[in-house]
């Protein structure tokens, strides 16, 4: 099931982006604005980055992985920039159309970004926190490249200083939410007794269902 759904993400990004491609100049994509949006998120960056690093030592939980970290640094900026294709021009551009609140567009934006990386409380926290700038930074310069590298490297350093398990292994999304749900519907199925007959309520045998006999 979540193949259709990412399918159906991809088909829908896909679609709106030709529906703006007369809009390309407002996506960011170019070079202008480089240097001077690097300088302004170059400290919002190195606090957030010192910020991860800080809770992962005081917690013992700082453990890098210097090898996988290296291979990210180059790899995540790419990444990252097809993610903020959705964050700033699909959506940032469009509360741009319904409110002049800079404000507003800026936590609109950023509240998305990081609901979008529920139910990991960790990582949606860091990514509401890295938008708010990462949107402030576009609005102003409206230059992709540097968010991304902002984004990139911090993605690449963080995730990979602490055990996958303590930021549950990055898992994140629409997906991950319904895998819990079935987690859970799973354990409630196990905690319900067998019949007379020695069958769980779906009808399978006690011994495979994981269900106990009364």
């Amino acid at each position: 099931m979540h193949y259709l759904v990412v399918t159906a993400v991809l088909a829908a990004f896909a679609w709106l982006m030709w529906r703006d491609r007369g809009r390309t100049a407002g996506w960011g994509l170019r070079w202008t604005g480089f240097a001077a949006s690097l300088r302004a998120l170059a400290w919002p960056t190195l606090t957030l980055l010192a910020a991860g690093l800080a809770w992962a030592g005081l917690t013992d939980q700082l453990q890098p992985r210097w090898s996988r970290m290296a291979g990210n640094v180059l790899t995540y900026p790419l990444s990252a920039l097809i993610q903020l294709l959705l964050l700033q021009v699909l959506l940032l551009r469009r509360l741009e159309r319904l409110s002049d609140v800079r404000g507003a567009i800026v936590l609109g934006t950023a509240a998305v970004f990081g609901l979008a990386h529920w139910p990991n409380p960790l990582v949606a926290l860091g990514c509401f926190l890295g938008a708010i700038f990462w949107c402030r930074a576009f609005l102003k310069f409206g230059n992709l490249p540097a968010i991304a590298l902002s984004m990139g490297l911090l993605a690449a350093i963080l995730g990979n200083a602490v055990p996958r398990e303590a930021i549950d292994n990055a898992r994140t999304g629409p997906i991950h939410i319904q895998r819990e749900i079935d987690a859970a519907a799973r354990q409630v199925s196990w905690a319900l007794p067998c019949n007379a007959g020695g069958l769980g309520h779906n009808g399978a045998p006690c011994h495979l269902a994981g269900q106990f006999e009364p």
